[in-house]
């Protein structure tokens, strides 16, 4: 049964569920100050999903035990986790309502979106493969949709580096399937980040537990 969790402090971590047949979907992607392997402190129950490192990572395994005898002594504390988990419920609706109402093409360009961060130049940092998965969707179809995107003049690409050269045609994609029954594109809303809900919290959270912290180097 797990005994810790986890607060990424370099690197990324892919969080990740596997199929019967061997196929993975990528879940979350984890940065520095996010927070992982929470669930078990709650329900006592084993890891949802697995956790690899894309690259060089450091992590800090924090134990259960001072953990749960922290929040039993203030209790008040655990509003902030409540607000963290409430933060990925969010994420978790919004995933879901992404799967019914874009297709491929939206879901790759909100994703590009997500990676890229406020950047309009960034490098991808997992596998075509594992953005297939994230995007829920063939690999052969995310190519044709990049593609599409590079066709328009909206990203250039050279080999796994990306630029983006027309963040709100991008945006107006991500944000609609399809061009809604006038015909017109819905307007953009502010771009998306790659931190996710609950981040910022977790950081801060993770400083009260001192020296109950130990640290583990994650190999790529």
């Amino acid at each position: 049964d797990p005994d810790e969790l986890f607060v990424v402090v370099s690197g990324r971590i892919a969080i990740a569920n596997k199929s019967i047949d061997g196929r993975e979907s990528m879940v979350a992607l984890m940065e520095e100050g996010d927070l992982f392997g929470e669930m078990g402190l709650f329900d006592g129950r084993g890891r949802s999903a697995e956790a690899r490192a894309l690259e060089t990572s450091v992590v800090t395994a924090v134990p259960y035990g001072p953990v749960r005898s922290l929040y039993e002594d203030d209790p008040a504390l655990l509003w902030r986790v409540v607000a963290m988990l409430a933060g990925r419920l969010r994420t978790m609706d919004t995933a879901l309502a992404d799967s019914v109402f874009l297709d491929v093409t939206g879901r790759t360009a909100k994703r590009l979106l997500d990676l890229a961060g406020e950047e309009d130049e960034f490098s991808l940092p997992i596998t075509q493969e594992e953005l297939a998965g994230m995007v829920g969707a063939s690999r052969e179809r995310v190519n044709k949709a990049i593609a599409s995107f590079i066709r328009l003049g909206w990203i250039e690409q050279i080999d796994r580096t990306y630029r983006i050269t027309n963040r709100e045609q991008l945006t107006i994609r991500a944000r609609c399937g399809h061009r809604s029954q006038s015909g017109r594109a819905q307007a953009p809303s502010q771009p998306t980040t790659r931190r996710q809900a609950g981040a910022a919290s977790s950081a801060r959270w993770a400083g009260r537990l001192g020296s109950w912290t130990k640290p583990w180097s994650a190999p790529a």
